[in-house]
């Protein structure tokens, strides 16, 4: 059981991480067996990662042909930053109506991106930074808000790692703007933290065009 969940996570993680971040698969089909034979373990597995990422609405499941990496328009896009624009300007609204303080973790992340140079692995430097901005959605306690926006995160994370993948520089832009979120947040300026949250939310929307 133990090298079956490791082989499916193995699966799961190269084709999110590698795959699914070059602009070049979406609207190809995966290849299971080459998958497979790269990774060095049976197509099982590999359909099992299959599965997950379909769960997440990654990749489309198509009957007898198999794993397509369906491309999203350009409103569903939109859609999609707008939703997550909604759920964290409420959050940092909310935490500082009610005087709550989301900066510690939210800190601890942005640090932790901070001591990462720019050639090191860029999945870890997103991982980082999708952790810095539920650390604001948790500090909510609102357990409802927090599924949905758990909805959002594999697809926010697939977008974070294309953008590095065609730029590396937008890095150092994304922690300057991580900083203005924070800066707003530890002077409960409401304001400002909904303009810091929106405009990095938008950055990141103008570099997968």
């Amino acid at each position: 059981m133990e090298k079956k969940s490791s082989g499916r996570e193995r699966a799961y993680s190269h084709i999110r991480n590698t795959i699914l971040t070059n602009p070049s698969s979406v609207g190809t089909f995966l290849n299971e067996r080459e998958i497979a034979d790269s990774l060095g373990i049976s197509r099982t597995p590999v359909r099992e990662a299959f599965m997950m990422l379909a769960s997440e609405e990654l990749i489309d499941l198509k009957p007898n042909r198999g794993a397509f990496v369906s491309p999203l328009n350009g409103k569903q896009v939109n859609d999609l930053f707008q939703a997550r624009g909604v759920v964290e300007s409420w959050s940092a609204q909310y935490c500082i109506s009610h005087n709550i303080d989301p900066t510690p973790d939210m800190i601890k992340e942005l640090n932790l991106q901070k001591t990462m140079a720019l050639d090191d692995p860029y999945p870890d430097f997103i991982e980082h930074d999708h952790a810095f901005h539920c650390a604001l959605v948790r500090a909510t306690g609102n357990e409802f808000l927090n599924q949905m926006y758990e909805l959002l995160r594999a697809r926010f994370i697939t977008f974070g790692l294309r953008v590095m993948h065609n730029n590396a520089i937008r890095r150092i832009e994304a922690l300057k703007e991580h900083q203005f979120i924070l800066d707003a947040l530890l002077t409960k300026d409401i304001k400002k933290a909904k303009k810091a949250i929106l405009d990095h939310l938008d950055m990141t929307r103008r570099h997968l065009d």
